[in-house]
């Protein structure tokens, strides 16, 4: 499979940010990242400006590269692997990303972005933490999902 980079400059693949069904779907790849760069661009824009404030790798889908994350981001459009569907998820509407930080604790990484909003006017929305992590949260994940669109940065950034 070709892996494609989505912008010159940025270092995303269009595979970490669509699911494999999307990609056998497409009838050519390049319509997978116009239909992502019309409607997604705060989601492109915001992972990679994420990707570099932190200096780490962060990982979205891995599925392309044998990695076990594969709707981590736009979802299949029908359910998978016996997993609960959210039909009306941000996933669904190609807004949202579950977010994987190495060498990062998505504590600090929420913290960060909770204390300084207006570095990220392309997050509108993250999941609480407290109700996700995987040490203390309810549902032990260990992933932030972002909700990103352009919201003025005088407009706090809602914990959903």
């Amino acid at each position: 499979m070709e892996l494609i980079k989505i912008k010159p400059k940025g270092n995303f693949y269009i595979q970490e940010f669509v699911s494999p069904w999307w990609m056998d779907t497409a009838k050519n790849i390049y319509h997978v990242i116009a239909g992502m760069n019309l409607n997604a661009d705060a989601m492109v824009e915001g992972t990679q400006y994420m990707r570099d404030k932190f200096a780490v790798p962060i990982t979205i889908n891995n599925w392309h590269s044998k990695g076990v994350y594969s709707e981590s981001c736009l979802r299949t459009p029908h359910p998978v692997s016996n997993q609960i569907f959210a039909w009306f998820s941000g996933h669904m509407f190609w807004n949202c990303a579950d977010m994987k930080f190495k060498n990062l604790s998505i504590d600090t990484v929420f913290d960060y972005i909770m204390a300084f909003p207006n570095e990220f006017p392309f997050i509108i929305a993250v999941e609480d933490i407290n109700l996700t992590r995987s040490k203390y949260g309810k549902l032990g994940r260990d992933w932030l999902h972002v909700h990103f669109g352009w919201r003025k940065l005088e407009t706090s950034i809602r914990v959903i």
